[in-house]
């Protein structure tokens, strides 16, 4: 291990490196300060290049290129620098730097010794994401910039790379008054999101190792993101403003925290308690009109949805979820709705046939009452069971989908009950999408509390236009295509494996010719699952559960297909 450099060593390198150009020797003012800064940077245990600094008395600088790497870990760039020294910070080494600007910064992470990720593995791992390192080095970090930070901080072009996540942000000004901290830009890309605005501000007050208040303001902005919405989001205001604490036993946000989605406002609150292993979470929509939530989301793609006019507010919406953090299939999920006073004005002549059979119907289409019970009880168990019950939305499959989705780091799961796959069958598109599924949600929510279209109804349509293939796009057209023969002749087996392929209608005639053994894998454990399942529910009988049979055959041509996989 190296001595540390003497305190006479670091000066004389940095004397060189300040005022070469001032004092040149043999050779270039340029050469001097590199051949110092490597000199300094070795020190250090660093590389450091410096590409030609100018150093003014009054404490001002400028430097064409800076670069910083630290141990293969770490690499910092910067452009086309200049800033200035606090000259008497020197000898206290807070606030040195007064200002500081550049046209481009760029922060590498490296990790070139990590091995890669098993997401097979991670996915398997029922822990909350959150532990209470994450938000002490959160706390860690902004303290430390509120005490070094420079008053005014301006760069054109700021990016920051870690592995395969990268961050942008496009005139980033920084700076600290008073104790607060504030941060700006006008561009701002994310992983998997990226935001444009005029007004985007960051503001950070009353900042310690344990406590901490935050303001965030967009406005008149756009948001683009994969995961939220195909299209860009228009934004008039978003904004959230919050005081979070610390301690060694919890994180809190506490429950006077605000959010704003433009004309939606919210109540908010979170609590991470490390001695108990406990998180909870609560969001609550404020009373708001059904004509403000259509003008917060204006690009809804079923357009009829705005000629809609109501009577009334929604009360409030109340969401809270509570889990183990070192289990999170130990959950809750709570939704409440009640309370709002909502009325429709007119049912408008093209809602009223949700309540009839269509006029103008193909050969395939059946009344839901002529359909085996084995065959709906069937897709019933599998794809939501209690649609007899809820009232568009399911609490518990929608706190079981959250977990999966934070299990797996990724918006997988929508928990879509009967009522909103009808939806998106009948009125919009497949998209995965926040977007779609928040308008999905809002059209559900219709037909159930306001159209009251009857139970039986929605399944009848729903059996009739959902899709199972490539231009198949009904239960009983499914029949014919998959096995030759009507819904009503269809065995255990078959009936298992059309409400297999309920969720994965693309996926599932491609996978099956090319015989995927992932296939039969997951085929295999969902007809022994849900056979067993319907047997146990008295649904069954003995002798059909009995007979379930792994050998699949589609349209006369029959595949061993779960043979392989220990059928």
């Amino acid at each position: 291990m190296k001595p540390r450099p003497s305190l006479f060593f670091v000066f004389r390198q940095l004397f060189i490196i300040l005022f070469a150009d001032v004092f040149p020797r043999s050779r270039s003012s340029a050469a001097n300060q590199a051949c110092a800064a490597k000199k300094l940077g070795e020190a250090f245990h660093i590389n450091l290049q410096i590409d030609k600094l100018t150093w003014r008395l009054n404490g001002r600088f400028t430097v064409n290129q800076l670069r910083v790497q630290r141990n293969d870990k770490l690499v910092v760039i910067a452009d086309t620098v200049s800033g200035k020294v606090h000259l008497p910070a020197l000898f206290t080494r807070k606030g040195l730097l007064r200002s500081f600007a550049a046209e481009e910064v760029q922060i590498a992470i490296l990790s070139p010794n990590q091995p890669p990720i098993d997401n097979n593995t991670q996915a398997k791992q029922p822990v909350f994401p959150l532990q209470i390192w994450h938000y002490q080095m959160m706390f860690r970090l902004f303290n430390r910039l509120q005490q070094h930070l420079p008053l005014l901080t301006e760069i054109k072009a700021f990016t920051i790379k870690n592995g395969r996540h990268t961050c942008m942000f496009k005139d980033l000004a920084m700076g600290k008054s008073g104790g607060e901290l504030y941060f700006s830009a006008k561009e701002a890309q994310l992983p998997g999101l990226s935001v444009n605005s005029d007004n985007m501000q960051l503001q950070l007050t009353k900042i310690t190792g344990h406590t901490m208040s935050v303001a965030l303001q967009l406005k008149q902005g756009n948001i683009r993101s994969h995961i939220l919405s195909s299209k860009d989001i228009g934004i008039d205001e978003l904004s959230f403003s919050g005081e979070c604490t610390l301690s060694d036993k919890v994180f809190e946000l506490v429950k006077t925290a605000e959010a704003r989605y433009n004309l939606l406002q919210f109540s908010l609150f979170a609590s991470h308690d490390f001695t108990s292993k406990k998180y909870e979470a609560g969001i609550q929509l404020e009373e708001t009109s059904i004509a403000d939530f259509l003008k917060t989301f204006p690009d809804f793609s079923y357009r009829k949805i705005y000629e809609l006019s109501f009577n009334g507010t929604v009360a409030y919406a109340k969401i809270h979820f509570t889990c183990n953090t070192d289990n999170i299939w130990e959950h809750t999920f709570q939704l409440d709705m009640s309370g709002n006073q909502l009325k429709l004005k007119e049912h408008p002549a093209d809602w009223h046939s949700l309540h009839e059979r269509p006029a103008n119907v193909s050969e395939h289409y059946m009344d839901v009452r002529q359909i085996q019970p084995l065959l709906l009880a069937t897709i019933l168990c599998t794809e939501d069971t209690t649609f007899f019950k809820h009232r568009g939305l399911d609490p518990v499959a929608i706190g079981y989908s959250l977990i999966q989705n934070i299990i797996n780091r990724s918006f997988q799961r929508g928990a879509s009950t009967i009522t909103m796959q009808l939806v998106r069958n009948m009125f919009l598109n497949h998209e995965k999408t926040v977007y779609r599924k928040i308008e999905e949600v809002f059209i559900a929510l219709l037909l159930e509390h306001f159209f009251k279209v009857p139970k039986m109804r929605m399944l009848e349509h729903y059996l009739n236009i959902i899709e199972m293939g490539p231009g198949i796009n009904s239960l009983t057209s499914a029949s014919w295509f998959y096995f030759s023969k009507s819904v009503n002749e269809l065995s255990l087996t078959e009936c298992l494996v059309l409400s297999y392929i309920i969720p994965r209608p693309k996926f599932f005639l491609e996978a099956f010719q090319q015989e995927s053994l992932q296939l039969k894998r997951n085929l295999h454990t969902h007809i022994k699952r849900f056979g067993r399942v319907l047997f146990l529910q008295g649904i069954a009988t003995q002798e059909q559960y009995d007979s379930l049979d792994m050998n699949i055959t589609i349209q006369g041509k029959t595949l061993s297909l779960l043979q392989t996989a220990g059928a």
